[in-house]
């Protein structure tokens, strides 16, 4: 599905808007990973739930270079379940 430019600076501003249908479901953490940060936000449009992933690099001292981001994906949430060891007491 292609969204319009406001519909994507909704989403990059984790804004609501009624007039675009765009949702926040859940707004992600800038994670680093060597010079560059990621963060993934999961929206709702139209009744199907969307991921969007930004990208940055710099740093907090200079400015912050923004990757051309790839367009949102359609995503379902699951129940993922971890088996973990841990000490017998």
């Amino acid at each position: 599905m292609k969204f319009t430019e406001e519909q994507i600076e909704c989403v990059e501003a984790d804004y609501n808007s009624e007039e675009h249908d765009i949702e926040i479901i859940e707004e992600g953490d800038w994670i680093q990973d060597y010079k560059m940060q990621y963060k993934e936000t999961i929206f709702k449009h139209a009744g199907k739930y969307y991921s969007y992933t930004q990208e940055r690099s710099g740093s907090v001292f200079s400015d912050w270079q923004y990757e051309d981001p790839e367009d949102p994906v359609e995503v379902e949430k699951v129940e993922v379940v971890i088996a973990k060891w841990r000490a017998v007491a």
